[in-house]
């Protein structure tokens, strides 16, 4: 276990790059406090260790695991978005895989599309209550009841007029996704 931990601290200081060496509180020697697992989706990219309350992870493994690219240029590590890339198949129709912010755009744009649907049949489901809960205050016979009617009344128009502020926010959302 120490030569994994201490191989994990030899390969942070090989990814921290020049200036882990140059600061003056040196990590050379230091005690690891913590090993963390680094997850996407569930599944286990690396291990990451915590020193003096700052995480040191492989910042390889991160990189493929968010898609991005990682060069290094001297001393410089880079992480950038990976571009667009454009294939040729055997039919020569271009196939294009969208870059990562691409395809995050398209999943939000999914995701608002769907929550706004899912809100419009919330608002169609209050609608109905209300309306009977309106013909129970018609027929209402006692005081007790009308007052019960009234308060349910009060509460679906409440809760009517927050789902579609909350579709309008969700269809601006989704307008400015789409530009």
């Amino acid at each position: 276990m120490k030569k994994f931990v201490a191989g994990i601290i030899v390969g942070g200081f090989l990814f921290a790059g020049a200036s882990v060496f140059a600061d003056s509180s040196s990590l050379i020697g230091q005690k690891v406090q913590g090993l963390f697992s680094v997850e996407k989706a569930g599944t286990k990219v690396a291990d990451a260790i915590v020193i003096n309350g700052t995480a040191y992870a492989p910042v390889r493994a991160v990189s493929d695991a968010t898609g991005t690219e990682l060069t290094v240029d001297g001393k410089r590590i880079i992480i950038q978005e990976k571009e667009a890339q454009i294939t040729v198949s055997e039919t020569n129709s271009p196939i294009v895989t969208p870059s990562v912010s691409e395809k995050k755009r398209l999943s939000d744009i999914e995701g608002y599309t769907d929550g706004i649907e899912n809100r419009k049949k919330k608002i169609e489901t209050l609608e109905a209550l209300l309306e009977v809960e309106q013909n129970k205050l018609k027929n209402a016979l006692t005081a007790g009841d009308k007052q019960t009617a009234e308060e349910n009344i009060q509460e679906l128009e409440l809760r009517i007029k927050q789902e579609q502020e909350s579709l309008v926010q969700a269809e601006t959302k989704l307008a400015e996704l789409q530009k």
